[in-house]
């Protein structure tokens, strides 16, 4: 009969053994995989892969900047989205915020300790609006010195 300290010995035992079972198979090479998988890149193929200049694009970057927000990942939005945060971030209730950094996500969320923004998820940028007015604060007011 095992009592409770024995259980919990064996179940130690056993989870070490797994895991040096898994650091094991993950460090050894797998002798089916081809080697020729990848293709040299020469320097002209690449130069063809970049995305073209969307005016969208920039004019959100441009709103960005004027706000003194930071973009991530835009440029790889679709034309709908892009429009949705230009709408979103012209209109005057969106400035001002304590925010820094601009995200594209799978849902709304705000990380005020990194003043991170992450918009996803809603279809207007009505919706992208009451979700900052109600969860951004503003920028506090600078004090003058008297």
């Amino acid at each position: 009969m095992m009592t409770k300290w024995h259980k919990v010995l064996f179940h130690g035992v056993a989870s070490f053994v797994f895991m040096l079972f898994l650091s094991h198979c993950a460090s050894s090479p797998n002798p089916s995989a081809p080697n020729d998988v990848l293709e040299p890149v020469t320097g002209d193929e690449t130069s063809s892969q970049t995305l073209p200049p969307n005016p969208t694009y920039q004019k959100l970057m441009e709103i960005f900047q004027g706000l003194g927000y930071e973009g991530f990942g835009m440029q790889f939005e679709s034309e709908a989205t892009l429009e949705i945060l230009v709408q979103a971030f012209s209109n005057p209730h969106a400035a001002n915020r304590q925010i820094r950094l601009v995200y594209t996500g799978l849902a709304t969320s705000y990380e005020p300790k990194a003043q991170s923004l992450t918009i996803g998820g809603l279809r207007d940028a009505n919706a992208v609006l009451a979700f900052i007015e109600k969860h951004v604060p503003l920028k506090p007011h600078p004090t003058t010195p008297e």
